[in-house]
């Protein structure tokens, strides 16, 4: 068997502060492994302009407020120690910029989850496998528009990334939504797949919990909450009453 075989890239959204994308990742990588493949995860979006500009100053927005590289690196200290503690990433481009020439050592690439096909978030070609060589294998699992309908994707994004996802030897998305835009926008059957954090069992989870002896918390009834709304905090005052536990 060649040696590189086994190996996989899987290319998702930059990580970084969204809890929902580090820990999609984590489960991802934790499945191909389990799987015998020797697997990294990778962004093939490149750095912005600016951030070229000014290096790796790694500034951020936040409602506005401009945090300087000292805040940050508190503010993410945990979700970064996670990171490299628990995913091994490859540098999809080099120090030039340029895409790294060891991507051929891979003969797999996974495409997803989270929202890679989001055309609004920048060049979706790329989460299309457009800088990946001819002979590797690219499939897509669980990949996500984040919305419902087409007119994120313009005439020429629908032309290039119908000529890329030809080249998919499997295609699967993550909403039944997302079914429908791939037959409407390419012709394309894609199958729908569960996210990839719904594919490893809760002891995984809980041993991780275990093994980080940072986490201190008030409560004994863990609430993540995207979005809060009323009707959201109705269901946790809820389970809250019904399991006798304390939110947090």
């Amino acid at each position: 068997m060649n040696k590189n075989a086994k190996k996989c890239l899987v290319l998702t959204m930059r990580l970084g502060a969204n809890y929902g994308g580090i820990i999609q990742a984590y489960a991802l990588q934790s499945v191909v492994k389990k799987m015998g493949f020797k697997t990294y995860t990778s962004t093939p979006s490149r750095p912005s302009k600016i951030r070229r500009c000014v290096g790796n100053l790694r500034r951020t927005i936040r409602s506005g407020y401009l945090l300087s590289i000292k805040e940050e690196d508190f503010v993410f200290q945990d979700t970064n120690k996670f990171i490299y503690s628990n995913i091994e990433t490859f540098n999809f481009y080099d120090r030039h910029n340029k895409p790294n020439t060891k991507i051929r050592d891979f003969k797999n690439v996974i495409i997803g989850s989270d929202q890679v096909w989001r055309a609004r978030y920048g060049k979706v070609e790329q989460y299309f496998a457009k800088n990946i060589p001819e002979d590797i294998n690219r499939i897509s699992y669980a990949a996500s528009f984040g919305v419902g309908e087409s007119s994120e994707y313009n005439t020429i994004k629908k032309r290039v990334t119908k000529n890329l996802i030809k080249k998919f030897k499997a295609v699967s998305v993550r909403e039944d939504s997302g079914v429908k835009l791939c037959k409407e926008m390419w012709g394309v059957d894609a199958e729908q797949l569960v996210d990839p954090t719904l594919l490893i069992q809760k002891d995984e989870y809980v041993k991780l919990i275990e093994a980080d002896k940072t986490i201190k918390s008030s409560g004994n009834l863990f609430a993540y909450i995207l979005d809060r709304s009323d009707d959201k905090q109705i269901a946790i005052d809820q389970i809250t009453k019904k399991l006798d536990l304390k939110p947090f």
